[in-house]
């Protein structure tokens, strides 16, 4: 049998062409034929017709690639291999299965192939994603085929898009030139070229230069400005479409709705919808999840519902957009409900989904959901897929567990910026200063470059560190990239610059910013509430107000704090009455505690006692706290009883208010108290904490606890003190 197999003719070709690595034709065949008999001993007794359609049709009915050998074996067999059109049929079904090298060396063993089996192995290569040997093989086609057409040239643009090959595109644009008379497929391949690789003059160009100006081609470079973060010129693009009267089609809209989504463009969203209306083209589930993404990004969560509810057929693209809208917008209950309906529903999730789901078990600070979702995405195999590992370590971050986001992070071989900052931001947000900016020095020697979040969470480990140094590099190295036009960078300076005691710097980085929102202003008047600046906190909450900006409850706790440090009661409660009164916001137990701590530190301690008998919310630790240190200033040890009493009842774990009780007995001379406060304390199995403080010298942050004698400096710090305790003295004698 193997006999009558015939030689195949074969060709001279390049090393590019030819594949060393894979075994030759008659190898692979002969492998397969040792286990497969084309007519059995009983069939030979029989005529047997097979004819070349037979066998062609055959093909179809291959499941794997085995199979298929096994019926190639039976072309090679019958003499059918040197027929063209069954060499063709054969050689699709190998790219088909997944065996692209035996389909190319099939192609190989072709005796002068023509422009179309060229093209059609061009057009396999691209279906089969396999944009480098695409480009390889199209290479070796100029050596041996000098004929090419336009469907070549679309073709290969394409491939030169996927792979951002900008190089290979302008030569293949310079091969086009010169044929002369390009089609719309090739004006538009062009223009996805560039487009992608982020050349949008010469897209421009391009799309100028073309006779007849097709949806396509508008659609490519409406498209291709989103694509290049220019979502406002997406939107202008639109206009001189319109006039020119060419009609849009769905990815059209999808492209303006996804536009408005990113500029936060609600207005221009609903027109766009009315649009769609008009024409029609909002019947399809593809246009429907456009708009309900386009709706929840905007905020208007009631229009992306109506959107949901009427969409006659929901699949898991639709539930993650809406999912993620409610995440996105502050109802991560809402988003955690739906996505339950979800799974009563049997849909099964993708990554995407489950990234929203875990946002949201993040934003409620949900570790026991948290670990649910994990425990899902372990049952789904979506454990390696990197956008579930950074939404899992920015979840258990902010939920506080930041050893399961360790264990995570360093579980990724290839971490990309997002992992890196979703673990930076979680050391930094749970105070781990140090470790933060550890991390960050790990990054940057990974050649990973920072981005404006990388930025904002550095800068807010300096501030728990109280690295002034440090946060100062970090501040120049975001004015050298730029960032600073992130209102985020600017905001988080100011909360440092404020908490390391520079509240004028802060105040000038607040000046420049080109954009100020309610978190720069909360930030800039809280800055101005620790150093116990009244008169700019009350100056600022009025240049919000001239902004049209509605303030929230962090700006009203930075003013009371503010006025309490200055004992400007009058204008204080002024401030109080005005946030339910004039803005509508419930006083929350930080505002109260500042009512408290504002009257007490005045000597109102009647008042504030009365004030907060009359409270409509039940009083917590930090309200009898802030009580019992305006207690302990004015020493008042008939309050300073009843406030301790109800921290007591409370079960108060926070040693200070314990100390502050005992050391207000010890100063009235009642030992009673202090043995019975004493006692408390053991009781209850409540240490009082060694105070600790900090230095830094030459950017490292030096801390120190009370009798601290761990320093290898230990002997020059305390002459040093030593020297300046008596240099104090001197000067205090010459006063």
């Amino acid at each position: 049998m193997l006999g009558s197999c015939r030689s195949l003719g074969t060709r001279s070709y390049p090393s590019s062409l030819t594949n060393n690595h894979v075994l030759s034709l008659t190898e692979i065949l002969c492998k397969s034929l040792r286990c497969f008999t084309l007519v059995s001993v009983q069939e030979q007794l029989k005529p047997v017709e097979i004819d070349q359609n037979r066998l062609v049709s055959m093909l179809g009915s291959c499941k794997n690639v085995e199979s298929l050998k096994k019926l190639h074996a039976q072309f090679l067999v019958l003499g059918f291999s040197e027929n063209l059109f069954s060499v063709t049929k054969m050689l699709t079904m190998y790219f088909i299965l997944g065996s692209w090298e035996s389909g190319r060396l099939i192609f190989n063993h072709i005796k002068n192939p023509d422009l179309y089996s060229w093209k059609l192995m061009l057009g396999l290569y691209l279906t089969s994603n396999l944009y480098s040997e695409l480009l390889c093989f199209y290479r070796s086609m100029k050596v041996y085929c000098l004929e090419s057409d336009n469907r070549v040239f679309a073709i290969v643009l394409r491939a030169c898009s996927e792979l951002r090959s900008l190089n290979v595109g302008r030569e293949i644009h310079s091969q086009i030139i010169k044929m002369g008379n390009p089609d719309s497929f090739i004006f538009s391949g062009l223009i996805n070229l560039y487009m992608k690789c982020s050349i949008m003059d010469d897209a421009k160009l391009v799309f100028d230069e073309m006779p007849e100006k097709n949806v396509v081609a508008w659609t490519s470079m409406i498209a291709g400005f989103l694509q290049n973060e220019a979502p406002e010129e997406s939107l202008v693009f639109f206009n001189p479409m319109q006039r020119a009267k060419v009609k849009p089609n769905q990815f059209t809209m999808v492209s303006l709705l996804s536009g408005c989504s990113r500029l936060n463009y609600g207005h221009q969203g609903k027109w766009v919808h009315c649009y769609m209306i008009k024409t029609g083209l909002n019947s399809n589930s593809f246009t429907a999840t456009a708009l309900l993404d386009m709706y929840s990004k905007c905020g208007t969560l009631i229009d992306a519902c109506a959107i949901f509810d009427d969409m006659h057929s929901t699949d898991v693209v639709s539930w993650t957009a809406m999912i993620s809208g409610y995440t996105q917008k502050g109802s991560p209950f809402d988003a955690l409900k739906l996505f339950r309906e979800m799974r009563r529903l049997a849909l099964l999730p993708n990554s995407l989904t489950i990234a929203s789901v875990l946002s949201a078990c993040a934003k409620l600070g949900s570790p026991k959901q948290g670990l649910s979702i994990h425990k899902l995405v372990i049952m789904l195999g979506l454990e390696g897929n990197l956008l579930v590992r950074n939404a899992l370590i920015d979840m258990y971050g902010k939920c506080g567990m930041i050893d399961e986001s360790s264990c995570i992070f360093e579980s990724i071989q290839e971490k990309d910026l997002v992992t890196w900052n979703s673990m930076i931001s979680g050391y930094s947000q749970l105070g781990f200063g140090h470790e933060a900016l550890v991390l960050f020095q790990g990054m940057r020697s990974n050649d990973v470059l920072p981005d404006p979040i990388t930025m904002v969470s550095v800068i807010l480990a300096c501030s728990w560190l109280g690295s002034l140094k440090m946060g100062e590099s970090f501040h120049g190295f975001s004015t050298k990239a730029g960032f600073l036009l992130n209102v985020y960078v600017g905001t988080s300076l100011i909360d440092l610059y404020a908490k390391c005691g520079y509240p004028k710097v802060a105040r000038s980085v607040f000046n420049e910013m080109r954009e100020k929102n309610i978190v720069s202003y909360s930030a800039m008047i809280s800055g101005y509430g620790i150093h116990g600046d009244a008169e700019n906190s009350l100056s600022l909450l009025r240049d919000l107000e001239r902004e049209k900006l509605q303030p929230n409850d962090i700006i009203f706790t930075g003013i009371l704090a503010a006025c309490s440090h200055k004992g400007l009661v009058t204008e204080g409660r002024k401030c109080f009455n005005r946030i339910s009164r004039d803005y509508g916001i419930s006083p929350s137990m930080k505002h109260y505690a500042c009512m408290v701590d504002l009257l007490g530190r005045a000597g109102k301690l009647n008042e504030a006692l009365e004030f907060i008998t009359k409270m409509p919310i039940k009083p917590q630790e930090a309200i009898w706290g802030a009580l019992l240190h305006a207690c302990r200033l004015h020493m008042d040890v008939e309050i300073a009883e009843i406030a301790a009493n109800q921290l007591f009842d409370l079960k108060s774990e926070t040693p200070g208010y314990y100390v502050l009780m005992s050391n207000i007995y010890a100063e009235a001379g009642r030992w009673d108290g202090v043995k019975m406060v004493r006692e408390m304390m053991r009781e209850r199995r409540v240490r009082k904490l060694p105070g600790w403080s900090s230095i830094e010298v030459e950017n490292r942050v030096h801390s120190f606890t009370v009798g601290d004698a761990s320093s290898p400096l230990t002997v020059q710090i305390h002459d040093v003190l030593e020297r300046l305790s008596r240099h104090m003295e001197e000067t205090m004698w010459e006063l």
